[in-house]
């Protein structure tokens, strides 16, 4: 064999290799793209279970949602009358302590002028648009804060959780003012 013979051999063999190896790619992207198909399948079908169970099931939802959204609205409405109530004699007496564990908390609020605030944050490179959230923070956590804000203490009326259950007494079917009878 000569030099140029063995050079031609050679050239096959890589061209044999190469036809190889764009055989071995194509057959694994023909892979894939079964695996792919068969799963798109499978969430079609998954999807199409779905849609029909939440469509026996969904008037139950709806059935279920609406008592349960008027009784949460109403419960709102108690604490909201509750939390007014315990502010109301806290202010009246300096009693933080109410019946049934009901208490008030004297929170710190800032208050403040947005735009005193921003004119302040840009001022000492904080910010290009006021955030209130982490100005407040800020401004709680410091001793000396600017000159524009003022803090004030306003009292929270705190409601605890097991309010009625704690010492056995049922709780009353409605303490709404506005219920209708």
């Amino acid at each position: 064999m000569t030099y140029e013979q063995e050079d031609t051999s050679m050239t096959h063999e890589q061209e044999d290799t190469s036809m190889t190896y764009e055989q071995e790619e194509q057959a694994s992207w023909e892979a894939l793209l079964e695996w792919y198909k068969e799963e798109k399948r499978s969430l079609q079908a998954a999807e199409k279970r779905y849609k029909e169970v939440m469509a026996e099931v969904q008037p139950k939802i709806d059935q279920a949602e609406a008592p349960l959204a008027s009784a949460r609205a109403k419960l709102q409405r108690v604490e909201a009358i509750m939390r007014r109530k315990a502010v109301s004699d806290f202010e009246k007496t300096g009693a933080k302590k109410m019946p049934f564990g009901i208490r008030v908390a004297i929170r710190r609020q800032p208050c403040y002028s947005d735009a005193d605030a921003f004119e302040w944050a840009k001022a000492h490179g904080l910010c290009l648009q006021l955030d209130r959230k982490g100005f407040e923070k800020l401004v709680l956590s410091e001793a000396v804060y600017p000159d524009f804000v003022e803090i004030r203490e306003v009292p929270i009326a705190l409601i605890p959780q097991n309010l009625g259950e704690e010492s056995g007494e049922p709780v009353a079917e409605s303490l709404d003012p506005f219920a209708e009878v």
